[in-house]
């Protein structure tokens, strides 16, 4: 490489941690979490094909399917449930919430491409996600509709699903994300939550970028620093960055048509938001028309992002357990 590429090169990282530097007040404002989002330290363990039985929630599975990690909890025949993380999280996000729901339910919850410990550098198309979802469904359920439980991107890729699988999917749980970039969200939403947006989500991609060009050390140093200053719910240095593939594929305008879809009014859906936050990622609007639609249900939180973990675990885990079974709220 000569001189003059390396001092652009430079130059470029130079200008990308300036902006991560330089924008510290601005993310120290928009922490998704609200520090009490508590998650164990941990990494993410290695998933092999393996089947183990853990008490009354019966046999447990664990594969790769199209080299996707898979986790399937519960008995076979049981109602089943397909759960999807965001980011920077994997499969092991959902495990509070499988727990409880394993004795009944029919529990399949996957790792999206990138994200694992073990994982390459993965740039799916929206294509490959669906068709990806379709093949986990297809080896761990069948043909059988199930309830979707998502969070964060897995609430974006989920809903797309829904809207265009409709018979695959039976109603929704919505965790934190709504019609999110939808134009009526993005009306609602204030120059500095605009601003704070993409304040942590530009670094990212920005990152994944450098990882595809092979500077891997320096843009995972970038991922985590915006982890830190964001407070993802764990271990920041966990967090790297392939798994912003998803921002890059955002700001490079491949994820357009999806984007602010939510499933249709026909759907039953329970969406549960932490209010812990400096903004939200649903417009009021929305979050009023589906708590009036019947079937539907729409609960505010005192937590942050990760409102299944840390001091909302509780609620939200009761929450779901609840309306899953067709049970009213007391009183």
């Amino acid at each position: 490489m000569s001189g003059k590429m390396k001092r652009r090169d430079f130059l470029r990282h130079a200008i990308a941690f300036g902006a991560v530097a330089a924008s510290v007040p601005v993310l120290a404002r928009v922490a998704l979490a609200d520090g009490r989002d508590a998650r164990p330290a941990r990494s993410n363990d290695e998933i092999r094909e393996s089947t183990s039985t853990d008490g009354d929630r019966g046999p447990a599975r664990s594969l790769r399917i199209g080299g996707w990690p898979v986790r399937v909890d519960g008995p076979s025949g049981a109602p089943p449930i397909l759960l999807l993380h965001g980011w920077p999280d994997d499969l092991t996000l959902w495990d509070a919430l499988v727990a409880e729901l394993a004795p009944r339910y029919r529990c399949v919850r996957l790792t999206w491409p990138g994200f694992a410990a073990d994982a390459d550098l993965a740039l799916p198309t929206l294509a490959e996600i669906n068709a990806g979802i379709t093949a986990v469904l297809n080896e761990t359920v069948g043909d059988t509709p199930v309830t979707l439980i998502a969070h964060d991107w897995g609430c974006a890729f989920g809903y797309h699903y829904a809207m265009t699988n409709p018979r695959r999917i039976a109603r929704v749980v919505g965790m934190d994300i709504g019609d999110a970039r939808s134009p009526e969200h993005e009306r609602s939403q204030s120059k500095l939550a605009k601003v704070g947006v993409v304040t942590y989500q530009w670094p990212l991609q920005y990152a994944f970028s450098q990882a595809r060009a092979g500077h891997v050390e320096l843009a995972d140093a970038m991922a985590k620093s915006v982890a830190r200053l964001v407070g993802v719910a764990g271990d920041p240095t966990r967090v790297r960055a392939r798994m912003g593939w998803p921002y890059w594929r955002r700001f490079n305008g491949d994820l357009d048509g999806m984007l602010g879809m939510v499933p249709s009014a026909q759907t039953p859906m329970l969406f549960l938001y932490g209010k812990r936050k400096p903004f939200n990622f649903h417009s009021e609007a929305w979050a009023k028309r589906v708590a009036a639609t019947p079937g539907c249900e729409v609960h505010e939180l005192d937590g942050g992002h990760w409102v299944m973990l840390g001091s909302t675990r509780a609620e939200t885990n009761g929450h779901v357990l609840r309306w899953l079974a067709g049970k009213a709220l007391p009183g």
